[in-house]
């Protein structure tokens, strides 16, 4: 069978993805994408006489990517981390390529597949189709969990910043106002036996007892 534009329409359609066809006549390219309102985007155009694309962007903006992939005490870059880690899921899906560019405002994704025409059978497209779209798939996992795992790590960094200032002020509390009970002016100096306002007697306060708590754990 001719691997024709319509035949890869019709290839692709019966994956159960939604197709339009774009371009002019002798130049048009498929837009492939599973149902859904933000569901990834998936090209297939003609790269060469005797080969097609299937090809899917996504860009990034390097300010999230450093948010997200901050680790704490980590000498590496969270970019060059993030970028490690999606090669590393390239290597499950040996039909598509992952190529990243790094700029300096973004990070470009280009997943994609090469297709040739001699000998093109509906599996072969099919497989192929399918490792592009199961590798944007898992990348989109990825990127969930990683979001799932800051947001806990920002949960805990939260709290244990509340429970070391609690641990501080217990264990240095602020020094306790004294008032005379006849002018009722304020003594500042917690060791005044006389009330330096008026003469009064004044008692001495006796320091808090502090029960120090379990220091918080370290993030």
């Amino acid at each position: 069978m001719m691997a024709d534009i319509a035949t890869l329409k019709a290839w692709t359609e019966g994956q159960g993805l939604q197709v339009i066809v774009e371009g002019k006549p002798g130049a048009e390219e498929l837009w492939a994408a599973i149902s859904g309102p933000n569901s990834p985007r998936f090209v297939i155009r003609r790269s060469s006489p005797d080969s097609w694309y299937i090809g899917h962007y996504r860009r990034i903006a390097a300010s999230v990517v450093n948010a997200q992939w901050r680790i704490p005490n980590q000498s590496e870059s969270p970019i060059s981390l993030f970028i490690k880690t999606v090669l590393q899921l390239a290597c499950g899906f040996p039909l598509a390529c992952i190529e990243v560019t790094e700029d300096r405002q973004e990070i470009l994704l280009e997943f994609s597949a090469p297709v040739y025409i001699e000998g093109l059978t509906r599996q072969a497209f099919s497989l192929t189709l399918s490792s592009v779209i199961k590798a944007v798939e898992a990348f989109d996992l990825l990127v969930a969990e990683r979001a799932r795992q800051v947001a806990s790590w920002t949960e805990l960094e939260t709290k244990s910043a509340g429970l070391r200032k609690q641990y501080e002020q217990l264990i240095h509390p602020p020094a306790m106002e004294r008032v005379c009970p006849s002018c009722h002016a304020s003594i500042q100096s917690p060791d005044v036996k006389f009330c330096p306002h008026c003469g009064q007697k004044v008692a001495v306060a006796a320091p808090p007892r502090v029960q120090i708590p379990p220091a918080p754990p370290a993030v």
